[in-house]
């Protein structure tokens, strides 16, 4: 099996399929110029070589270059639970979290690094970075959150994430209202910010989401 070109492998980390299958069921290729103008609606250029090497590797380092993604969909029945935090490898000082629930109840403490488990490990532009996850006790209801993580231990200083806590089992009655609700999502989330991410985390409680999907919607965060 030969190697994706770079042009594929960008196209497929920002989740665009090389296909689409029309409603016969029959299997259609998406063109170059196709998967181009995705990715251009998207903020990659992928034009020229140079243009697409470029893109590719600031879509690869993009995730180590904030402490926090977007949003952490967890679900509801667990002790503890856990987020992805990039930390410096020797970091310059101590870090804090602090969670704000949906009804106001604030829940704080500090973080040690060697007791976080180690999950990977990377260098971008020179600087050693490494993502380690953040196990905190305590549940949280059903609804929308926010993580906050400080200190000088963060490439950034602080990073903060929205928080999904859904149900356990999809609602099968919200599948098809859900993709209908995508189709507005991606017409419209350049020009209203609350309500795409509102739309978006309705879309992450009531399905389930494989990680394609996931990584596309976290690029459009990206872009409102």
């Amino acid at each position: 099996m030969s190697k994706p070109s770079p042009f594929d492998e960008l196209a497929a980390g920002a989740g665009i399929e090389p296909y689409y299958v029309d409603i016969w069921g029959a299997r259609h290729a998406l063109s170059i110029d196709t998967r181009r103008a995705f990715l251009e609606a998207m903020g990659m250029s992928a034009a020229t070589e140079e243009q697409t090497a470029q893109s590719l590797a600031a879509l690869t380092t993009k995730p180590w270059r904030r402490a926090l993604e977007p949003v952490t969909v967890l679900y509801e029945g667990h002790n503890e639970w856990a987020a992805s935090v990039v930390f410096e490898a020797e970091p310059a000082g101590p870090a804090t979290w602090q969670v704000i629930a949906e009804d106001g109840t604030q829940y704080e403490g500090n973080i040690s690094l060697g007791d976080l488990p180690l999950t990977e490990a990377k260098t971008v532009d020179g600087q050693h970075l490494e993502r380690r996850l953040l196990v905190l006790p305590g549940s949280l209801s059903l609804g929308y959150h926010r993580l906050e993580v400080m200190g000088d231990a963060l490439p950034h200083g602080s990073g903060a994430a929205t928080l999904i806590m859904a149900p356990q089992h999809p609602v099968p009655q919200c599948v098809g209202a859900c993709q209908k609700i995508e189709v507005a999502l991606l017409s419209t989330f350049p020009q209203r910010k609350q309500a795409a991410l509102n739309a978006a985390a309705f879309l992450a409680v009531a399905t389930d989401l494989n990680q394609r999907q996931r990584r596309v919607r976290a690029a459009l965060f990206d872009k409102i």
